[in-house]
C-alpha cells in the first residue's frame, strides 16, 4: 500500500531528467555533406542493428567514401595555400603528429649530463 502510494507520487511529480552525451566536436576537416553521411550511416545502422545487412554497408561505403574525399580536399587546399597560410598547414601537420619532440638530456664538454631545460639551453658545443 505505502510503496504504491509512494511510486504514483513520484511518477506524478518527480520529473524524468534525460543525461545528455558529450557534445560531439566535428573534425576541422569535415565538410557538411560528410556530416550528413555520417549521421545517415547511424540511422540506417540503429533501424537494422545488423551491420551485416545490405543498407549498412552501402551507407558505410558512403560515409567512408565522403570522409575520404572531404579530408583530401582539406589537405590540398592546405597544400595549395601554403605559400599565404604557413601558420594553419603547419598546425594541421603538428596535429598529426604522434609523438611531441623534446630536446635533452644533452651532455657537456665536460662529460657532465644536463636535464634542466633551462641549463640545455645556455650549454654550447
Amino acid at each position: 500500500m505505502f510503496k504504491k502510494r509512494l511510486l504514483d507520487l513520484q511518477h506524478k511529480y518527480v520529473p524524468i531528467v534525460r543525461v545528455q552525451g558529450e557534445k560531439w566536436r566535428k573534425e576541422i576537416w569535415l565538410t557538411h555533406k560528410a556530416v550528413k553521411t555520417i549521421k545517415r550511416k547511424y540511422k540506417v545502422y540503429r533501424k537494422y542493428r545488423d551491420s551485416k545487412h545490405q543498407a549498412c554497408i552501402r551507407a558505410d561505403k558512403k560515409a567512408h567514401r565522403e570522409i575520404t574525399r572531404a579530408k583530401y580536399k582539406f589537405e590540398r587546399k592546405l597544400a595549395d595555400n601554403i605559400k599565404k597560410d604557413t601558420k594553419s598547414f603547419y598546425a594541421y601537420v603538428r596535429s598529426k603528429a604522434k609523438a611531441k619532440i623534446n630536446v635533452g638530456p644533452l651532455v657537456n664538454e665536460d662529460g657532465e649530463v644536463i636535464s634542466l631545460a633551462k641549463d640545455m639551453s645556455e650549454v654550447s658545443f
